[in-house]
């Protein structure tokens, strides 16, 4: 297979060659020797005596002077004459060592057409890839440049094509030719190339779960993880993180997630802290499909590269947790109402109540429609062979059993707690209690309530219904939140009411 000479690249012409390049000169010394009489070159008698094996190659500028006389016309001349130019296996071995030497194009697609008709088109583009990489694209007109891809699209098809055009977008200069050239290139190679270069372009500029995958950048990315293993391997991994990226993470199509993170995420830094993103947005994509199993075996192995990173551990933890339905049950020993939860299709903390298979529609439906402050929204509902969950979405604890030590944190917690149950009884739901149970509070900085037990709750005959309903909880909630000396100082009118009593507690803090 053609590997383009590095000597000719070399940035100082004294500089002495390298062994390796001392090897690879007497290749180029070997193939000039083969066809000199064809190429009919002009040798000075040093470079006679380098040809003829009588010295050494090792005088860096002979060698690049020598190597510049493969040039487009000495080609062309030899492939007019015979053996050339009716034998095909000699026209093959003849451009095998000559596209080696020079960056000119026209010696790149003499060798493409003759190697597609003499050997596979796998090895053709293999060879591709190492014969373009002296060519300076940005040199080439968009009808040279068009004339290259066409010869691409004739001659190679299907993961053929696909590799020969992703050798070449890997080439900066070929890059930014291609996006000049587009528009004016021909019509059947246009929707060959643009896809895979919008995938490209995608994943080194537009990364993220964020970015839409839509016309040519998904047919492009399909196209592109088509391609085996090994393959996508050998990219390089700048690009190789942007195709995870792009391609993972909830909302992707399944076949693109999977593909890019089974080919791809393992090939990446395993102690970078992106690799660990990555592998916790695939994760959360295999959970909210319930591929647990698989979820907890990557996040298992980010781990050993981040022993103290929260978030994996928190989800091994979840998916190891016992379960009513798809819901972690995280600390099974809590006693209260409500106990810490993490839902595992959306990833998300939240406070679950095991409730009674039959009650538990009907307070679902509550939660999702009390759209009101100060009442938990609703995560998920369901349930198993064994019981029912509600869970919801709420910041806090649980009230302490002994009451709060700060005299102020008690006024607004009843002051909250009563505008809360005031809040749900205008929107025609009564509770049948006002246990503070019912609630989680933050207590600082600031003192935030959120009710998060609907439990016996029912649609009122009439909000005038629940309002005398819940006005009949003002004392019990006031016992059970404020001490004795609070009481004494707080002031109420004989008929008491939700509102009035809410002002006299807020006047209180």
């Amino acid at each position: 297979m053609p590997q383009v000479s590095r000597l000719t690249a070399a940035p100082a012409p004294d500089a002495p060659l390298s062994p390796r390049e001392v090897a690879e000169m007497k290749l180029h010394l070997g193939f000039i020797r083969e066809h000199k009489a064809v190429l009919r070159l002009s040798l000075n008698s040093h470079e006679d005596l380098m040809v003829n094996a009588q010295r050494e190659p090792s005088d860096r500028g002979h060698c690049k002077h020598l190597l510049a006389k493969i040039d487009r016309a000495a080609v062309d001349g030899a492939l007019a004459r015979e053996p050339f130019k009716s034998n095909a296996a000699a026209r093959l071995r003849f451009l095998e060592g000559a596209v080696r030497l020079t960056g000119d194009v026209g010696v790149l697609l003499a060798y493409l057409e003759t190697v597609a008709q003499a050997r596979s088109r796998e090895e053709a583009a293999l060879a591709l890839q190492d014969a373009v990489r002296r060519i300076d694209f940005s040199a080439l007109s968009a009808a040279r440049l068009g004339r290259l891809l066409q010869v691409l699209v004739e001659v190679f098809s299907g993961q053929e094509l696909t590799r020969a055009l992703l050798g070449l977008l890997q080439l900066e200069n070929f890059d930014t030719a291609l996006r000049a050239a587009l528009p004016q290139l021909p019509p059947d190679v246009i929707p060959r190339v643009a896809p895979l270069q919008a995938a490209v372009l995608a994943a080194r500029t537009l990364r993220g779960p964020d970015v839409v995958l839509d016309g040519d950048v998904l047919v492009g990315l399909r196209t592109l993880l088509s391609l085996p293993d090994a393959r996508l391997a050998t990219l390089e991994e700048p690009l190789r993180r942007g195709l995870v990226e792009l391609s993972v993470g909830p909302g992707r199509p399944a076949d693109v997630a999977d593909r890019a993170a089974t080919a791809l995420l393992h090939t990446l830094s395993a102690q970078t802290r992106e690799h660990l993103q990555l592998a916790m947005r695939h994760a959360a994509w295999l959970m909210g499909r319930h591929q647990d199993a698989l979820a907890r075996k990557l996040l298992a192995s980010a781990l050993t590269h981040h022993k103290d990173a929260r978030g994996p551990a928190r989800w091994v933890a979840a998916l190891d947790a016992p379960k009513a339905g798809r819901v972690a049950l995280m600390e099974t020993g809590v006693t209260g109402r409500v106990q810490p939860g993490f839902f595992l299709d959306e990833q998300r903390e939240c406070w679950v109540r095991v409730v009674d298979v039959a009650a538990s529609e009907q307070e679902a439906t509550l939660h999702r429609t009390l759209a009101l402050p100060g009442v938990a929204p609703l995560v998920t509902h369901g349930r198993d062979a064994e019981r029912a969950v509600i869970a919801v979405s709420a910041s806090g604890r649980p009230l302490p059993p002994g009451g709060l030590r700060e005299r102020n944190a008690r006024f607004s917690v009843a002051s909250q707690m009563l505008r809360i149950l005031r809040g749900v009884a205008l929107a025609g739901v009564a509770l049948p209690d006002a246990d503070p149970a019912r609630f989680l509070a933050v207590l600082q900085p600031v003192v935030m309530l959120t009710l998060v037990d609907l439990g016996g709750a029912l649609r009122a005959v009439s909000v005038d219904a629940a309002l005398a309903a819940h006005a009949g909880f003002i004392r019990a909630v006031l016992t059970a939140v404020l001490k004795e000396e609070d009481l004494r100082v707080l002031t109420l009118s004989g008929t008491l009411d939700l509102a009035a009593v809410v002002e006299a507690l807020d006047a209180q803090t």
